[in-house]
């Protein structure tokens, strides 16, 4: 039984690195050097399972609220749009599927964003 397992583990990760050398994956400087925000200071981010209060909110940039744990397509969308155009922000992960709570401060579904005005959307 053990024997198969790791057979088959075998099978996966040659199989994951011949289709990795036919596909010739970027490299993670070449990742890299597509995400500047990758060499700055990262966003303040908070995990609101972990951090319920309320945030002092930045006047200087906005706030995204995305999926804690990064299974919304959408709230991923939205954060590599940022990410990729060297956008200033800071981002707060709200629980959507798990038996946490969400936040008294948020009201909906994630992504939002939150302007330097207070407005969201």
């Amino acid at each position: 039984q053990h024997q198969k397992a790791a057979n088959a583990m075998f099978l996966l990760l040659f199989t994951f690195l011949t289709v990795s050398n036919a596909l010739q994956l970027p490299t993670h400087e070449t990742l890299t050097s597509m995400l500047p925000s990758l060499s700055q200071t990262p966003p303040k981010s908070i995990d609101s399972a972990i951090n319920p209060k309320k945030p002092k909110y930045s006047t200087a940039h906005p706030t995204l609220y995305r999926e804690r744990h990064g299974w919304c397509p959408y709230s991923e969308r939205v954060w590599l749009t940022l990410e990729t155009f060297n956008l200033p922000y800071d981002t707060i992960r709200i629980d959507n599927t798990g038996p946490g709570a969400k936040p008294s401060y948020f009201a909906g579904t994630t992504p939002q964003i939150r302007w330097e005005d207070g407005s969201t959307r």
